[in-house]
Formats: C-alpha cells, sequence, structure tokens
C-alpha cells in the first residue's frame, strides 16, 4: 500500500523549496536604483541658478534672494508652494516663465524630504 501520509507531508517541504527558490531569484534581478539623495550644492542650486534668475539672484535680484543655501533652505515652503501652483496663479513660480517641470519640482521636495542637505 503506498504511504499517503508520508506522501502528503512532503508537499509542504516541496512548496516551501520551490517558493524560497523562486524568491531567491527574483532578489537576484536587478533591482531599481535607489533614488539618489538631493543636495543643495549638487542639485537645487543649479536649478536656481538656470530657473529662478534674474529675479531671485544678486546682482539684478529685484526679490527675495535664492543665492545662499541658508536663503534657500529658510524659504523651502514657499518655494515649493509657489513653483507647485497653476501657471495661471499670479503668485505661480516662476513669474511669466515657463513652469518647472514636474522632475524639478520634485528635486525640491525630495531635498526638503532628504533633510535640507547643503553637500
Amino acid at each position: 500500500m503506498f504511504p499517503l501520509k508520508k506522501f502528503l507531508g512532503g508537499i509542504p517541504i516541496l512548496i516551501f523549496t520551490f517558493l524560497g527558490s523562486y524568491l531567491s531569484s527574483c532578489s537576484k534581478s536587478d533591482p531599481s536604483p535607489a533614488d539618489p539623495i538631493i543636495t543643495y550644492n549638487v542639485h537645487i542650486k543649479p536649478l536656481i541658478a538656470s530657473r529662478c534668475t534674474p529675479c531671485h539672484l544678486p546682482p539684478d535680484g529685484f526679490k527675495t534672494w535664492f543665492n545662499t543655501y541658508d536663503a534657500t533652505k529658510q524659504n523651502i515652503d514657499e518655494i515649493i508652494r509657489r513653483i507647485q501652483l497653476p501657471i495661471t496663479d499670479t503668485l505661480s513660480m516662476p513669474w511669466k516663465r515657463a513652469k518647472l517641470s514636474n522632475d524639478e519640482i520634485r528635486k525640491f521636495i525630495k531635498w526638503k524630504g532628504d533633510g535640507l542637505l547643503e553637500k
């Protein structure tokens, strides 16, 4: 007679072995690269230089200057709020210029989320 109990008792072992093997092979696939940490000097300062000039940079800047790490850090909440406004809003930034791309806006948001790192 066929020992059914022994056969059925081995099924969980087979399932766990297969599942473990499958999960192991899945974890070896190419993982998506982690988002880089956003820093002021590497990511934000160049964005400000290219997208917020001349209004927010000296010598021609006539609004709040964002030419330093401290000035940008102190105003990050307002910067994020204004760059996310619809272009039709009179407080939208940059004023009378092309709206920042979603990627550019995400960098400001991520910079804040990453802890407003300078370097």
